[in-house]
């Protein structure tokens, strides 16, 4: 009996695995056949692979980020004195509050002082006012119940042009000086310390003396602008109060520059500022409502006790004290607008900026 013919087929049948005992699964080993990776053995079944698919690489798309309003870049909108908005700048003038209170309290100590004076010369005299027309009213129905009143005699009270007396004169004028050299000195220890600089208000001080002379005279001329706009009309005294008054401190002591400095900065954001202005004047006057009540519940409380008039004194000075913050915030809110105004009209500047032209 001859051997069957070679057959291709009948060589590459896989061997059949032997069969194991029931029990723990083991995985047989496979044993490849002996021509299996032969390298010119032609597999007879053999197909083509399947070609693998490719992808095109398409990167993931980023969202877009908004531009930058004009005058900001990198560098600016995280910048601790330059917003980009409105509440941008709110945000940081409270920050600057939270963060330099104490010096900031420190300078407005003064202004806050002749305020308190102020109050209590004018409550004094309101009170000094209100006997005066009380003792006439008692002694004019005295003389119409004896028949000798004179309609000619009734007296007014006190002189309405009290508040001119040389006693407020000083009083305005301490006020006036204190307050810009508070001015000067906040927009010093502010910007230093935004740069990186731990500034006092000591330390703040013999800078923002340097610059204290033209302030003066420049404040003085807007104060006079202002005030006779607002009595010929009253919108060319909130123009000039808005596009004057508010960039001057920064203009004179961060530029060295004058007047009409603010105007350039000013020029296209009038009411952007105007409105930066409005919503601090409304925080300022709510808190001052508040202020007004402590200090009236404590003056009523003295008045039924110690009288009158250490009543009336006594809630001037509280009232005083307790609008320092009023004073701090204001510092911080005109600072941060200056700084705006700066980074709308220069693209590019930052509080370094702002602490290296004060150095100069």
């Amino acid at each position: 009996m001859t051997d069957a013919p070679y057959s291709p087929c009948r060589r590459i049948l896989p061997e059949v695995p032997t069969p194991r005992p029931v029990g723990r699964y083991v995985p047989a080993m496979s044993t490849p056949h002996p021509e299996q990776n032969a390298p010119d053995q032609v597999h007879p079944y053999a197909q083509p692979a399947h070609p693998q698919q490719t992808y095109p690489h398409q990167p993931y798309p980023h969202p877009v980020q908004p531009a930058a309003p004009s005058g900001w870049n990198s560098s600016t909108v995280h910048d601790p004195l330059m917003p980009s908005d409105f509440s941008g700048w709110f945000q940081r003038s409270i920050a600057i509050v939270r963060q330099h209170f104490t010096q900031l309290a420190i300078v407005q100590f003064l202004p806050v002082i002749a305020n308190a004076v102020y109050l209590v010369m004018l409550g004094n005299l309101a009170v000094d006012q209100f006997t005066g027309a009380m003792a006439v009213a008692q002694a004019n129905a005295a003389a119409a119940r004896s028949g000798a009143f004179d309609p000619a005699a009734v007296q007014p009270g006190a002189d309405q042009l009290a508040t001119l007396s040389p006693g407020f004169l000083v009083t305005y004028a301490a006020i006036f000086l204190f307050g810009v050299a508070a001015a000067a000195v906040s927009y010093c220890v502010i910007i230093r310390n935004a740069s990186g600089r731990r500034t006092s208000a000591v330390d703040a001080l013999p800078v923002a003396m340097k610059r204290y002379p033209p302030l003066l005279g420049w404040t003085l001329l807007g104060v006079v602008l202002t005030y006779l706009g607002m009595i010929l009309l009253i919108a060319p005294g909130v123009y000039l109060l808005v596009a004057l008054l508010v960039p001057l401190a920064g203009v004179v002591v961060v530029e060295r520059a004058g007047i009409g400095r603010c105007f350039v900065l000013t020029r296209g954001r009038f009411w952007a500022t105007a409105g930066r202005v409005a919503i601090m004047m409304l925080v300022v006057w709510g808190y001052g409502v508040v202020v007004a009540l402590i200090a009236g519940l404590i003056g009523v409380g003295l008045g039924m006790t110690v009288g009158v008039t250490v009543a009336v004194t006594a809630g001037a000075i509280i009232a005083s004290l307790l609008s320092l913050p009023a004073f701090v915030y204001i510092a911080a809110t005109m600072v941060v607008t200056y700084a705006e105004l700066r980074a709308h009209d220069t693209p590019g500047v930052t509080t370094s900026t702002l602490a290296a032209e004060l150095a100069r």
